[in-house]
């Protein structure tokens, strides 16, 4: 540490005893100041004392050398035992050198709340107040030009009283879940800090109510309690949050929570040749499977009033939850008199393989097979909105993520795909990601095999509100496209707007494959 300017000069100093003033200030080697000391001492409020003080040394000869070896003189002997919270100021200087020294080298630890400062022929101060118990160990080392460096001379402080903190630590984190409609499930932690850490869990980066201990106990499961799951650990010291840990229901049902299928809807023969079974949202949260060689299919309405479709076939379960839910309601911007569920879904699919895929889009012109769901005088966003998709596989593989006018947003909690060990088989389509406020945006997979094709964003930008780097793994590409909204709007291929990390790490410029200059 090196110290080259005087912040001060404190009163206490001139009220030491005449002897020890003077066996401080004998050639003392001082920190370099930016204007000589009797500039300093024309500029102080206190001038007329220190011109006097400074005039009554002088003919005493106290800033004279003295010959011999140098030592250390302290206005506290060490080890100097202080108190937390109390005030503290020790000066030191080096008597016996040569010639003034120009400046002060300090090494080691000095306590939390405890400054250096110092000037021309005065001497090196350290005050403050501490904040941290505990013992600290430094050396004070003068230098000048011609006489060289002194020894470095050591010196302890021991800081009692008070409590030492240390911000809060997780060794053991919460492990992802996958629970039977009305089973239990349990998340905890295990934490150190000092003082002993509070904790707060949350749920999608909401709060769970009542959750302040190291365990999260869920008995009953359902779908709406489908989510990701992390704890904050706080005390005085700091905080630190968990890694998310996905919670799934699985159910052999077709559907159980706030949905409706009418038998009619059980095989439904689509134009492209699929056989469809709808399902309609009629509560804030539902779980629904596939049949095999069926596509499930569940409507509701996003916050911005477009009719949401979300397709699911393969193995495993799909739950959605609405943040924001109403309803039931008629649709505001359709010609139809059906009665939707309205919110912002997240999206969480366990017991995933290989052959589950999913889709989500937005019923527009270019979707619909009814053009008079639509009105003339009304304009459509033509996106459909979800705030995250979590996947769990047990065989660590997914069959493919077809959003090409769907976007990932929200304000809280973790936004975009989160797929941890998860090998992507297929392809991945995206619109756009946008993280708001609070919210983290991420693209987490354990690999995307089709690196060819990669991860690709279909007309969106991908800049992110907060200015946060959107974490990205395994993914080696992401390749901005061209793209389609639900009414056969063109989107054109943008440049991305985001910046990429991994683990800490910027791979902007190793994963993002702009279009091409025009």
């Amino acid at each position: 540490m090196k110290l080259s300017s005087l912040s001060r000069i404190s009163l206490w100093w001139l009220n030491l005893p005449s002897v020890l003033l003077i066996t401080l200030l004998q050639r003392t080697p001082v920190l370099r100041l930016a204007a000589p000391a009797g500039s300093l001492v024309q500029t102080s409020p206190i001038a007329s004392i220190l011109r006097s003080a400074f005039a009554g040394l002088s003919s005493l000869g106290a800033v004279h050398a003295l010959a011999g070896a140098t030592e250390l003189s302290t206005t506290q002997p060490s080890p100097a035992n202080v108190t937390v919270g109390s005030s503290v100021q020790i000066a030191f200087a080096i008597t016996g050198t040569t010639s003034a020294a120009d400046r002060w080298t300090i090494g080691g630890a000095v306590p939390p709340g405890l400054t250096f400062s110092g000037g021309e022929n005065t001497p090196l101060i350290l005050s403050g107040t501490p904040t941290t118990a505990g013992t600290y160990q430094f050396t004070v080392q003068g230098n000048d030009a011609i006489g060289g460096d002194t020894p470095a001379y050591p010196y302890t402080i021991v800081v009692s009283g008070g409590v030492t903190t240390v911000a809060p630590t997780l060794s053991a984190q919460p492990a992802a879940q996958a629970v039977a409609a009305g089973g239990s499930a349990t998340f905890s932690v295990t934490a150190a800090g000092t003082p002993a850490p509070t904790f707060r869990w949350m749920k999608n980066g909401r709060t769970v109510t009542g959750a302040t201990s190291a365990t999260l106990s869920l008995t009953n499961v359902q779908p709406g309690d489908a989510g990701l799951y992390s704890v904050v650990a706080t005390n005085s010291a700091g905080s630190v949050t968990s890694n998310a840990a996905a919670l799934g229901v699985s159910t052999t049902e077709l559907l159980v929570g706030g949905a409706f299928s009418d038998p009619a809807w059980r095989s439904l023969q689509h134009p492209n040749g699929n056989l469809y079974t709808q399902i309609l949202l009629s509560g804030p949260s539902a779980t629904v499977t596939a049949d095999a060689g069926k596509v499930t299919r569940i409507s509701f309405i996003d916050l911005q009033d477009d009719i949401v479709q979300l397709e699911f076939s393969g193995p495993g379960t799909m739950t959605i939850t609405l943040e924001n839910p109403s309803g039931p309601a008629l649709p505001v911007k359709y010609n139809q008199s059906v009665q939707y569920m309205k919110g912002h879904p997240s999206v969480v699919i366990q017991g995933a393989a290989a052959n589950t895929f999913f889709s989500a889009f937005s019923v527009g012109s270019l979707t619909a097979v009814n053009q008079a769901l639509f009105k003339s005088d009304t304009t459509y966003d033509g996106h459909a909105d979800l705030a995250r998709l979590v996947i769990q596989s047990p065989t660590g593989e997914f069959g493919g993520i077809f959003m090409g006018n769907g976007a990932f947003n929200d304000v809280n909690g973790l936004v975009g795909v989160y797929a941890p060990g998860v090998a992507v088989r297929g392809n991945i389509r995206i619109h756009d990601l946008k993280a708001f406020d609070a919210s983290s945006p991420v693209l987490i997979f354990g690999s995307t095999p089709n690196a060819e094709n990669g991860l690709r964003i279909n007309g969106g930008d991908l800049e992110q509100d907060n200015r946060k780097a959107i974490e990205l793994r395994g993914v080696n590409k992401v390749i901005m496209g061209n793209g389609t909204d639900a009414h056969g709007r063109a989107e054109a291929a943008k440049n991305n707007k985001a910046k990429f990390e991994t683990s800490g790490t910027d791979v902007t410029a190793s994963v993002v494959v702009n279009p091409p200059s025009t």
